[in-house]
């Protein structure tokens, strides 16, 4: 599962039969099922979309999207605090992840419409929106969990390339380890461990295919501290060694230049 560092404030695009693993962020992602069917995962939540049908995942939700063959729909993701009365509305309490209003759609559509032009339109649309899935949702009580957790992975996804435990990041945020460890389990299928070391290894793939950096250069840069746990973890993901992915990539680079060619 991947922490994504989103940059922009908003993006919208439509997806056709859409394969995404787990990941999570800081921002506020819908999915808008517009036509066929969608499969996806939100906190441990599966579903299956039809037309009309909304995934909401929220700040620190885990979320997936499973491929499926004619399912289409509209993914709108945005920070939270793109708006005092969005984040006000959302950042304290506990939503459903799961409505259903086709009305959404043709809100959906004209955003997507518009996502190049006026932020003041896209900013009305993205209220609407947001105001009828807050209608339909049912408020639960507070979750004081949820700060914490975005802090704690939000943390790793700075620092996961530097020597970094569940020690060291209770020190830095000032909890205890056990509840650290406790949030990863509950969110994390695997843990930190596995959770640091995912990170790591996407860290490495990036690198084998940028640069021309040695195989213990990207080791060190992807924050591993020793050849045999480097092989050994990208392996077990990879089911190859990061020098045979490198190899690997290269040749398919090759074989697509000459097909252009």
């Amino acid at each position: 599962m991947l922490f994504e560092c989103r940059m922009n404030d908003i993006e919208v695009f439509r997806c056709i039969s859409f394969d995404f693993p787990y990941h999570l962020h800081n921002h506020v992602e819908i999915l808008v099922c517009t036509d066929g069917a969608l499969d996806v995962t939100c906190n441990d939540q599966n579903r299956t979309l039809y037309r009309g049908d909304l995934m909401i995942a929220f700040p620190g939700d885990v979320h997936s999207y499973h491929k499926t063959e004619h399912g289409k729909g509209i993914i709108i993701i945005f920070k939270p605090d793109i708006s005092g009365l969005i984040s006000d509305s959302i950042m304290h309490c506990v939503y459903e992840n799961f409505v259903t209003r086709r009305e959404a759609i043709a809100l959906a559509e004209d955003l997507l419409k518009n996502s190049a032009g006026n932020f003041m339109v896209l900013y009305g649309y993205l209220h609407a929106i947001i105001g009828m899935i807050l209608k339909k949702t049912e408020e639960t009580v507070n979750n004081p969990h949820r700060g914490t957790f975005h802090a704690v992975v939000e943390y790793v996804a700075f620092h996961y390339t530097e020597p970094i435990s569940l020690k060291s990041i209770a020190r830095h945020l000032g909890i205890s380890q056990s509840y650290v460890s406790r949030l990863f389990s509950e969110k994390i299928e695997g843990g930190f461990k596995q959770y640091l070391n995912l990170l790591r290894v996407e860290k490495a793939k990036t690198l084998l295919n940028t640069t021309d950096l040695s195989i213990c250069e990207i080791m060190y840069a992807s924050g591993f501290s020793d050849q045999c746990t480097f092989n050994r973890v990208f392996l077990q993901r990879e089911n190859c060694s990061p020098r045979a992915y490198r190899k690997q990539r290269k040749n398919g680079y090759r074989a697509n230049m000459h097909t252009e060619i």
